[in-house]
């Protein structure tokens, strides 16, 4: 998995992320801070949610986050998509449902950064092989037939 190292910008931390998306959903008003339940809560869905990006092709960098001082492990233009997805998922914890518009800004920043990741480290042609390992190749546009080697 890609790992990436961000110089030159500073991180957000876990507690401002985690701030955010309660805030987000209403579990928090503006100047509260979670409590250490819902910050637990929050930080397992973070992890999970995270985990399940990279699993899913999404390239982060991530790596588990653990106390509310550590920095999130991605670079800025990421954060707001972590924090309206992070906001989406934790809701049912609440027995709440996510406000339209954090559900939509939620599925429009995933797009974004899942984007992002493609136009950053986009498929080469040259690092597959499509001949087998004998050298013989299958039809050959060039000399229209089979078996044709270089």
């Amino acid at each position: 998995m890609a790992r990436f190292l961000y110089v030159g910008s500073v991180m957000t931390t876990v507690s401002k992320i985690v701030t955010r998306a309660l805030r987000k959903i209403g579990v928090i008003d503006a100047g509260e801070s979670a409590t250490a339940v819902d910050f637990e809560t929050a930080l397992e869905e973070l992890n999970s949610m995270m985990i399940e990006w990279e699993s899913e092709g999404t390239a982060t960098g991530w790596t588990d986050v653990e106390n509310p001082s550590d920095p999130i492990p991605v670079p800025r233009e990421d954060e707001s998509a972590i924090v309206y997805n992070l906001a989406v998922r934790l809701a049912p914890e609440w027995d709440m449902e996510a406000p339209g518009t954090v559900v939509l800004m939620a599925s429009q920043l995933r797009q974004n950064l899942a984007a992002r990741r493609l136009t950053e480290m986009p498929l080469s042609a040259a690092n597959y092989t499509i001949a087998p390992s004998n050298g013989w190749y299958g039809y050959n546009v060039y000399y229209d037939g089979y078996g044709f080697r270089r």
